[in-house]
């Protein structure tokens, strides 16, 4: 988009809105919301690369999933900022360092929710065209159980939360 923060809160939200649909459907007829869906996902992965920034609380929550889980495997965490105009680059360089990993099964991106302009990085067409093309499949879970970004549409699974995205990433209980 080239967008600055500062810009989309001048240019209002329905506008703003309207580029983001315009941009999703642009996804859809490029085809990029189907090949991550069709990427098998391991039903026990041994290790599970994550995408958060490295302070936030979503880190904890996807800690406090898997321990529910009983899952033992390892993680690999790629800390990225998760707002502001550097986010986005950022975040698919982590992407593609992480899928380079041939150990890696899954990779996890979250961040906690926030106003639309906070959670734009995740709206941004290259960070997009990068999770649709990864050899791993990507779970995404941006914000909270209403925001919907555009990485939601290309990614494999979209969690409404961090501890949902970490049971999307080991869906057995190994606890029962």
């Amino acid at each position: 988009f080239g967008f600055d923060v500062t810009e989309l809160r001048i240019e209002g939200e329905g506008d703003l809105l309207i580029q983001l649909e315009r941009l999703r459907r642009r996804l859809a007829a490029d085809g990029l919301f189907e090949p991550q869906k069709r990427l098998p996902r391991p039903t026990l992965p041994r290790m599970i690369g994550v995408v958060t920034g490295e302070g936030g609380k979503a880190r904890d929550d996807i800690l406090a999933g898997l321990r529910r889980r009983g899952w033992a495997g390892r993680l690999v965490w790629a800390f990225a900022p998760v707002q502001d105009r550097h986010a986005a680059p950022a975040i698919a360089a982590a992407l593609r360092e992480l899928a380079a990993c041939a150990e890696v099964e899954v990779v996890i991106v979250a961040r906690g929710g926030g106003s639309l302009a906070d959670l734009f990085a995740f709206c941004d067409e290259a960070l997009c065209r990068t999770v649709a093309l990864l050899r791993v499949p990507v779970i995404a879970s941006v914000g909270h159980h209403t925001d919907r970004t555009l990485i939601d549409d290309v990614a494999a699974v979209a969690c409404s939360t961090p501890t949902h995205a970490a049971e999307a990433a080991v869906p057995v209980d190994l606890n029962a």
